[in-house]
């Protein structure tokens, strides 16, 4: 049978502040399928069951040095938390996006789930704002409007990204690319 949320979250290194961001955009996602009144079709049980797992991966990015995004008991166990970050780093080639789809087939997530995954997130804005296709469009959103701590504007969460991956080896660090994507390039 399927997993239930918190069994997923225990089962691969998801710290707390990760668990809340997904399960936070999951919130933005449903809230606006719930108000959804045009005539374009979408998946509410896509777009948040996408929008739970779509960034399990994601310590492979996670600073280590910078505890405060850490509780206190992961705080206490950071070794523990760097050695599974450097397993998953090893494994998925240093690469969030390859270790979230991954673990999505690992749990057995649908083709549609494996598709918006693949194609949403701000990396595909470009692409997500051309598409027809609104389950794309609302997880991308949701994910945009959902910093580590809470629902922000769009400005707010771009001004947070440009903070945290200010110097670090990341894409995210490039300060034009971020402009370009907070714009969509308009």
């Amino acid at each position: 049978g399927t997993m239930n949320i918190n069994a997923i979250y225990n089962k691969y290194p998801i710290p707390k502040i990760l668990q809340m961001h997904m399960l936070r955009t999951a919130a933005v996602g449903v809230f606006i399928c719930d108000h959804w009144n045009s005539e374009q079709q979408i998946s509410k049980k896509l777009i948040a069951e996408t929008l739970l797992i779509h960034d399990t991966g994601n310590i492979i990015k996670t600073d280590l040095n910078y505890p405060q995004m850490l509780t206190a008991k992961e705080k206490k166990q950071i070794q523990l938390w760097k050695d599974k970050q450097k397993m998953l780093k090893e494994k998925y080639n240093n690469d969030e996006h390859a270790a979230n789809f991954q673990i999505a087939k690992e749990l057995g997530a649908s083709a549609s789930i494996l598709y918006v995954l693949t194609h949403s997130g701000s990396s595909k804005l470009r692409d997500v704002i051309n598409s027809e296709d609104f389950n794309l469009g609302i997880v991308t959103y949701a994910d945009l409007r959902c910093a580590p701590h809470s629902v922000v504007s769009i400005d707010e969460r771009f001004d947070d990204v440009i903070k945290r991956y200010y110097k670090v080896d990341h894409p995210l660090s490039y300060l034009e690319e971020v402009e370009k994507r907070r714009t969509g390039n308009r």
